[in-house]
Protein backbone atom coordinates (compact mmCIF):
# COMPACT_ATOMS: atom_id res chain seq x y z
CA UNK A 1 0.00 0.00 0.00
CA UNK A 2 1.55 3.29 -1.09
CA UNK A 3 1.81 6.39 1.16
CA UNK A 4 2.22 9.99 0.01
CA UNK A 5 4.70 12.36 1.66
CA UNK A 6 2.90 15.47 2.93
CA UNK A 7 5.60 17.38 4.84
CA UNK A 8 9.38 17.18 4.58
CA UNK A 9 11.49 18.66 7.44
CA UNK A 10 15.08 18.26 8.52
CA UNK A 11 14.20 15.94 11.36
CA UNK A 12 10.97 14.28 10.22
CA UNK A 13 8.74 13.33 7.27
CA UNK A 14 4.95 13.30 7.48
CA UNK A 15 3.07 10.80 5.26
CA UNK A 16 -0.54 10.29 4.31
CA UNK A 17 -1.45 6.61 4.18
CA UNK A 18 -3.27 5.05 1.33
CA UNK A 19 -6.86 3.90 1.45
CA UNK A 20 -7.80 0.49 2.84
CA UNK A 21 -11.07 -1.24 2.06
CA UNK A 22 -11.15 -3.25 5.26
CA UNK A 23 -9.86 -3.47 8.83
CA UNK A 24 -6.33 -4.94 8.88
CA UNK A 25 -2.86 -4.67 10.47
CA UNK A 26 0.29 -3.61 8.58
CA UNK A 27 3.64 -4.83 9.96
CA UNK A 28 6.30 -3.23 7.77
CA UNK A 29 7.03 0.35 6.78
CA UNK A 30 9.52 1.02 3.98
CA UNK A 31 10.66 4.52 3.04
CA UNK A 32 12.62 5.05 -0.20
CA UNK A 33 14.50 8.34 -0.61
CA UNK A 34 15.70 9.22 -4.18
CA UNK A 35 15.71 5.52 -5.04
CA UNK A 36 19.02 5.22 -3.17
CA UNK A 37 18.18 5.29 0.54
CA UNK A 38 15.80 2.72 1.90
CA UNK A 39 14.53 2.91 5.48
CA UNK A 40 12.53 0.14 7.08
CA UNK A 41 10.59 0.05 10.33
CA UNK A 42 9.13 -3.06 11.86
CA UNK A 43 5.96 -2.24 13.74
CA UNK A 44 2.24 -2.71 13.67
CA UNK A 45 0.04 -0.23 11.84
CA UNK A 46 -3.68 -0.86 12.36
CA UNK A 47 -6.38 0.28 9.95
CA UNK A 48 -9.58 0.98 11.93
CA UNK A 49 -13.15 1.17 10.74
CA UNK A 50 -14.39 4.50 9.37
CA UNK A 51 -16.59 6.57 11.68
CA UNK A 52 -20.34 6.55 11.16
CA UNK A 53 -22.62 9.58 11.42
CA UNK A 54 -26.04 10.20 12.88
CA UNK A 55 -28.50 11.12 10.15
CA UNK A 56 -30.27 13.46 12.61
CA UNK A 57 -27.55 16.09 12.19
CA UNK A 58 -29.56 19.09 11.14
CA UNK A 59 -28.49 22.37 9.56
CA UNK A 60 -27.08 25.00 11.89
CA UNK A 61 -27.95 28.71 12.06
CA UNK A 62 -24.70 30.61 12.56
CA UNK A 63 -23.40 34.14 12.20
CA UNK A 64 -21.85 35.19 8.91
CA UNK A 65 -18.52 35.99 10.55
CA UNK A 66 -18.16 32.33 11.59
CA UNK A 67 -16.56 31.00 14.75
CA UNK A 68 -19.78 29.50 16.10
CA UNK A 69 -19.64 25.90 17.28
CA UNK A 70 -21.74 23.00 16.08
CA UNK A 71 -21.76 19.35 17.15
CA UNK A 72 -21.57 16.27 14.92
CA UNK A 73 -22.93 13.03 16.39
CA UNK A 74 -21.94 9.51 15.39
CA UNK A 75 -19.53 6.72 16.39
CA UNK A 76 -15.84 5.92 16.01
CA UNK A 77 -14.59 9.51 16.17
CA UNK A 78 -11.61 8.49 18.33
CA UNK A 79 -10.38 6.34 15.42
CA UNK A 80 -9.74 9.52 13.42
CA UNK A 81 -6.36 11.19 13.66
CA UNK A 82 -7.68 14.75 13.14
CA UNK A 83 -11.09 16.18 12.33
CA UNK A 84 -11.00 19.48 10.44
CA UNK A 85 -13.43 21.87 8.75
CA UNK A 86 -12.61 23.52 5.46
CA UNK A 87 -11.48 27.15 5.77
CA UNK A 88 -11.04 26.72 9.55
CA UNK A 89 -7.52 26.43 10.99
CA UNK A 90 -8.49 25.04 14.37
CA UNK A 91 -9.18 21.25 14.47
CA UNK A 92 -12.42 20.01 15.98
CA UNK A 93 -12.58 18.91 19.61
CA UNK A 94 -13.54 15.27 20.26
CA UNK A 95 -14.88 15.08 23.84
CA UNK A 96 -16.25 11.54 23.33
CA UNK A 97 -16.09 8.80 20.72
CA UNK A 98 -19.64 9.73 19.65
CA UNK A 99 -19.39 13.52 19.22
CA UNK A 100 -17.16 16.18 17.69
CA UNK A 101 -17.42 19.94 18.31
CA UNK A 102 -16.29 22.08 15.38
CA UNK A 103 -16.22 25.77 14.45
CA UNK A 104 -17.97 27.24 11.42
CA UNK A 105 -16.04 29.13 8.73
CA UNK A 106 -16.97 32.58 7.51
CA UNK A 107 -19.70 32.88 4.91
CA UNK A 108 -18.46 32.90 1.36
CA UNK A 109 -19.18 36.24 -0.27
CA UNK A 110 -21.70 36.48 -3.08
CA UNK A 111 -23.13 33.11 -2.05
CA UNK A 112 -26.60 32.26 -0.68
CA UNK A 113 -27.11 32.11 3.07
CA UNK A 114 -27.52 28.33 2.99
CA UNK A 115 -24.11 26.84 2.28
CA UNK A 116 -22.54 23.40 2.52
CA UNK A 117 -19.20 23.00 4.29
CA UNK A 118 -17.00 19.92 4.29
CA UNK A 119 -15.84 18.25 7.51
CA UNK A 120 -12.83 15.98 7.00
CA UNK A 121 -12.32 12.83 9.06
CA UNK A 122 -8.85 11.98 7.73
CA UNK A 123 -9.68 10.68 4.25
CA UNK A 124 -13.44 10.60 4.93
CA UNK A 125 -15.55 13.73 4.33
CA UNK A 126 -18.93 14.77 5.67
CA UNK A 127 -20.99 17.59 4.09
CA UNK A 128 -22.79 19.80 6.61
CA UNK A 129 -25.41 22.39 5.69
CA UNK A 130 -25.03 25.79 7.37
CA UNK A 131 -27.66 28.57 7.36
CA UNK A 132 -25.91 31.91 7.77
CA UNK A 133 -27.72 34.79 9.50
CA UNK A 134 -26.81 38.46 10.03
CA UNK A 135 -24.13 39.25 12.60
CA UNK A 136 -25.18 41.09 15.78
CA UNK A 137 -24.48 44.81 16.09
CA UNK A 138 -23.76 46.70 19.33
CA UNK A 139 -24.03 50.30 20.48
CA UNK A 140 -20.90 51.82 21.95
CA UNK A 141 -20.94 53.77 25.20
CA UNK A 142 -21.67 57.45 24.89
CA UNK A 143 -18.47 58.77 26.36
CA UNK A 144 -16.90 57.12 29.39
CA UNK A 145 -19.25 54.89 31.40
CA UNK A 146 -19.12 55.75 35.13
CA UNK A 147 -19.32 52.55 37.18
CA UNK A 148 -20.22 52.63 40.89
CA UNK A 149 -18.90 49.10 41.67
CA UNK A 150 -22.38 47.91 42.67
CA UNK A 151 -24.93 48.00 39.84
CA UNK A 152 -25.04 46.09 36.55
CA UNK A 153 -24.18 47.54 33.16
CA UNK A 154 -26.18 47.11 29.95
CA UNK A 155 -24.81 46.68 26.42
CA UNK A 156 -27.46 47.36 23.80
CA UNK A 157 -27.56 46.06 20.26
CA UNK A 158 -29.51 44.14 17.62
CA UNK A 159 -29.73 40.46 16.64
CA UNK A 160 -27.73 39.53 19.72
CA UNK A 161 -29.07 35.98 19.89
CA UNK A 162 -29.30 35.61 16.12
CA UNK A 163 -27.26 32.47 15.42
CA UNK A 164 -25.65 32.47 18.88
CA UNK A 165 -26.44 31.23 22.37
CA UNK A 166 -25.85 32.78 25.75
CA UNK A 167 -22.83 30.55 26.42
CA UNK A 168 -21.23 31.73 23.14
CA UNK A 169 -20.82 35.24 24.58
CA UNK A 170 -18.01 36.46 26.81
CA UNK A 171 -17.46 40.04 27.95
CA UNK A 172 -13.94 41.13 28.87
CA UNK A 173 -13.22 44.00 31.27
CA UNK A 174 -9.65 45.25 31.05
CA UNK A 175 -6.80 42.78 30.67
CA UNK A 176 -7.97 40.09 33.08
CA UNK A 177 -11.54 40.89 34.12
CA UNK A 178 -14.83 39.42 32.95
CA UNK A 179 -18.41 40.65 33.14
CA UNK A 180 -20.85 38.12 34.63
CA UNK A 181 -23.86 37.87 32.30
CA UNK A 182 -27.17 37.77 34.20
CA UNK A 183 -29.59 38.40 31.34
CA UNK A 184 -29.42 38.41 27.54
CA UNK A 185 -31.97 38.92 24.78
CA UNK A 186 -32.05 40.07 21.18
CA UNK A 187 -31.55 43.75 22.10
CA UNK A 188 -29.57 43.85 25.36
CA UNK A 189 -26.90 42.13 27.47
CA UNK A 190 -26.95 42.75 31.24
CA UNK A 191 -23.86 41.86 33.24
CA UNK A 192 -21.97 42.67 36.45
CA UNK A 193 -18.32 43.80 36.11
CA UNK A 194 -15.84 42.86 38.86
CA UNK A 195 -15.98 45.13 41.92
CA UNK A 196 -12.21 45.54 42.01
CA UNK A 197 -10.53 47.32 39.10
CA UNK A 198 -8.96 44.79 36.66
CA UNK A 199 -5.50 45.34 35.22
CA UNK A 200 -5.35 47.82 32.37
CA UNK A 201 -2.82 49.26 29.94
CA UNK A 202 -4.45 52.66 30.30
CA UNK A 203 -2.63 55.58 31.90
CA UNK A 204 -5.63 55.95 34.24
CA UNK A 205 -5.56 52.85 36.43
CA UNK A 206 -9.28 53.24 37.22
CA UNK A 207 -10.33 53.15 33.54
CA UNK A 208 -10.66 49.85 31.64
CA UNK A 209 -11.99 48.91 28.21
CA UNK A 210 -15.01 46.66 27.51
CA UNK A 211 -14.88 44.03 24.77
CA UNK A 212 -17.60 41.66 23.51
CA UNK A 213 -16.54 38.28 22.10
CA UNK A 214 -18.88 35.97 20.18
CA UNK A 215 -17.56 33.55 17.60
CA UNK A 216 -15.04 35.41 15.43
CA UNK A 217 -16.54 38.76 16.44
CA UNK A 218 -14.54 41.02 18.75
CA UNK A 219 -16.15 44.41 19.35
CA UNK A 220 -14.87 47.34 21.42
CA UNK A 221 -17.81 48.85 23.34
CA UNK A 222 -16.07 51.66 25.21
CA UNK A 223 -14.24 52.55 28.41
CA UNK A 224 -15.48 51.84 31.92
CA UNK A 225 -14.45 54.32 34.61
CA UNK A 226 -14.48 52.93 38.15
CA UNK A 227 -15.66 55.59 40.58
CA UNK A 228 -13.24 56.37 43.38
CA UNK A 229 -14.82 55.98 46.80
CA UNK A 230 -14.32 59.67 47.57
CA UNK A 231 -18.02 60.29 48.18
CA UNK A 232 -18.29 57.38 50.55
CA UNK A 233 -15.14 58.51 52.31
CA UNK A 234 -16.45 62.08 52.49
CA UNK A 235 -19.81 60.94 53.82
CA UNK A 236 -18.11 58.72 56.36
CA UNK A 237 -15.81 61.54 57.46
CA UNK A 238 -18.78 63.92 57.62
CA UNK A 239 -20.81 61.51 59.72
CA UNK A 240 -17.88 60.91 62.05
CA UNK A 241 -17.22 64.66 62.32
CA UNK A 242 -20.91 65.36 63.01
CA UNK A 243 -20.97 62.59 65.60
CA UNK A 244 -17.80 64.00 67.19
CA UNK A 245 -19.22 67.55 67.28
CA UNK A 246 -22.49 66.25 68.72
CA UNK A 247 -20.62 64.30 71.37
CA UNK A 248 -18.50 67.38 72.25
CA UNK A 249 -21.61 69.59 72.48
CA UNK A 250 -23.43 67.02 74.61
CA UNK A 251 -20.34 66.69 76.79
CA UNK A 252 -20.05 70.46 77.23
CA UNK A 253 -23.75 70.77 78.06
CA UNK A 254 -23.41 67.93 80.55
CA UNK A 255 -20.41 69.67 82.18
CA UNK A 256 -22.27 72.97 82.33
CA UNK A 257 -25.38 71.36 83.83
CA UNK A 258 -23.20 69.40 86.27
CA UNK A 259 -21.37 72.57 87.33
CA UNK A 260 -24.65 74.44 87.80
CA UNK A 261 -26.07 71.60 89.87
CA UNK A 262 -22.83 71.43 91.85
CA UNK A 263 -22.87 75.19 92.51
CA UNK A 264 -26.52 74.98 93.55
CA UNK A 265 -25.78 72.04 95.86
CA UNK A 266 -22.80 73.88 97.39
CA UNK A 267 -24.93 76.99 97.91
CA UNK A 268 -27.70 74.97 99.53
CA UNK A 269 -25.15 73.16 101.71
CA UNK A 270 -23.62 76.47 102.83
CA UNK A 271 -27.07 77.85 103.66
CA UNK A 272 -27.93 74.73 105.65
CA UNK A 273 -24.54 74.87 107.41
CA UNK A 274 -25.06 78.52 108.34
CA UNK A 275 -28.55 77.70 109.63
CA UNK A 276 -27.22 74.85 111.76
CA UNK A 277 -24.36 77.02 113.08
CA UNK A 278 -26.86 79.66 114.06
CA UNK A 279 -29.01 77.04 115.81
CA UNK A 280 -25.92 75.67 117.63
CA UNK A 281 -24.79 79.18 118.67
CA UNK A 282 -28.27 79.99 119.96
CA UNK A 283 -28.46 76.69 121.87
CA UNK A 284 -24.93 77.25 123.26
CA UNK A 285 -25.83 80.75 124.47
CA UNK A 286 -28.97 79.43 126.15
CA UNK A 287 -27.14 76.52 127.76
CA UNK A 288 -24.30 78.80 128.89
CA UNK A 289 -26.78 81.19 130.39
CA UNK A 290 -28.49 78.30 132.22
CA UNK A 291 -25.12 77.07 133.48
CA UNK A 292 -24.26 80.55 134.75
CA UNK A 293 -27.57 80.71 136.55
CA UNK A 294 -27.02 77.26 138.12
CA UNK A 295 -23.49 78.20 139.27
CA UNK A 296 -24.82 81.42 140.73
CA UNK A 297 -27.55 79.50 142.56
CA UNK A 298 -25.04 76.94 143.89
CA UNK A 299 -22.68 79.65 145.11
CA UNK A 300 -25.61 81.35 146.75
CA UNK A 301 -26.56 78.10 148.50
CA UNK A 302 -22.97 77.34 149.59
CA UNK A 303 -21.78 80.79 150.62
CA UNK A 304 -24.80 82.81 151.48
CA UNK A 305 -26.91 80.06 153.03
CA UNK A 306 -23.85 78.38 154.66
CA UNK A 307 -24.63 74.85 153.27
CA UNK A 308 -21.88 72.43 154.43
CA UNK A 309 -19.84 70.66 151.64
CA UNK A 310 -16.70 68.55 151.23
CA UNK A 311 -13.75 69.10 148.97
CA UNK A 312 -13.46 66.89 145.87
CA UNK A 313 -10.81 64.52 147.29
CA UNK A 314 -12.74 63.86 150.48
CA UNK A 315 -16.01 63.46 148.55
CA UNK A 316 -14.47 60.86 146.24
CA UNK A 317 -12.97 58.91 149.16
CA UNK A 318 -16.35 58.86 150.96
CA UNK A 319 -17.96 57.73 147.72
CA UNK A 320 -15.48 54.94 147.02
CA UNK A 321 -14.73 53.80 150.55
CA UNK A 322 -17.80 54.61 152.62
CA UNK A 323 -16.95 52.25 155.51
CA UNK A 324 -13.32 53.23 156.03
CA UNK A 325 -11.68 55.90 158.07
CA UNK A 326 -10.51 58.46 155.57
CA UNK A 327 -7.84 59.71 157.88
CA UNK A 328 -6.13 56.34 157.96
CA UNK A 329 -6.59 55.68 154.19
CA UNK A 330 -3.15 54.98 152.64
CA UNK A 331 -4.08 56.95 149.51
CA UNK A 332 -3.92 60.17 151.60
CA UNK A 333 -0.50 59.49 153.02
CA UNK A 334 2.87 59.00 151.42
CA UNK A 335 4.04 55.43 151.74
CA UNK A 336 7.46 55.09 153.23
CA UNK A 337 9.61 52.93 150.96
CA UNK A 338 12.86 51.54 152.21
CA UNK A 339 16.02 51.77 150.18
CA UNK A 340 16.01 48.01 149.69
CA UNK A 341 12.52 47.98 148.08
CA UNK A 342 12.97 51.13 146.07
CA UNK A 343 14.77 49.43 143.09
CA UNK A 344 12.19 46.63 143.10
CA UNK A 345 9.28 49.06 143.04
CA UNK A 346 10.96 51.24 140.42
CA UNK A 347 11.55 48.18 138.22
CA UNK A 348 7.95 47.07 138.70
CA UNK A 349 6.62 50.50 137.73
CA UNK A 350 8.81 50.60 134.63
CA UNK A 351 7.53 47.18 133.59
CA UNK A 352 3.95 48.29 134.27
CA UNK A 353 4.56 51.42 132.19
CA UNK A 354 5.89 49.19 129.40
CA UNK A 355 2.72 47.08 129.62
CA UNK A 356 0.58 50.21 129.40
CA UNK A 357 2.29 51.12 126.15
CA UNK A 358 1.14 47.76 124.69
CA UNK A 359 -2.17 48.28 122.93
CA UNK A 360 -3.34 44.69 123.43
CA UNK A 361 -2.66 44.80 127.18
CA UNK A 362 -4.28 48.21 127.56
CA UNK A 363 -7.35 47.05 125.65
CA UNK A 364 -7.63 43.89 127.76
CA UNK A 365 -7.23 45.91 130.98
CA UNK A 366 -9.97 48.36 130.03
CA UNK A 367 -12.32 45.55 128.95
CA UNK A 368 -11.71 43.77 132.26
CA UNK A 369 -12.41 46.91 134.28
CA UNK A 370 -15.57 47.60 132.31
CA UNK A 371 -16.89 44.06 132.61
CA UNK A 372 -19.99 44.16 134.89
CA UNK A 373 -20.27 42.18 138.16
CA UNK A 374 -16.61 41.30 138.17
CA UNK A 375 -14.85 43.99 140.23
CA UNK A 376 -16.29 46.34 142.82
CA UNK A 377 -15.73 50.04 142.74
CA UNK A 378 -13.21 49.78 145.64
CA UNK A 379 -11.31 46.97 143.82
CA UNK A 380 -11.14 48.98 140.65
Amino acid sequence: MQCIAKYLQLDYIKFKTGKSERHRNMTLLKVIVDDLTILTLNGTFEYLADPTFDNSNRSQKVQQSGGATFTIHGEGFNNVGEITVERVDKPCDVPTDTSAVCETPQKLKNQPNSQTIIVKFDGLTLPVTIDYVDDPTFQKFEGIYEYDKESAIQIKGKNILNGARREDYSLHIGLDGSCLITDINMQCITCFPPKSVPRTNNSDVDMVYVLVYVGNIKIYIGDLQYKVDVNILGITVGILAAALVTAVVIGMLAVIVFKKKKKKAIKEFKMELMTREEIIRKASREEFADAQMNIRDIKSDLVTARVPFLDYQTFILHLLFPNQDNMSNPLLHDVEISDERNPIIRSAMEKFETLLSNKLFLKSLIQTLDRPNMLTMQEK
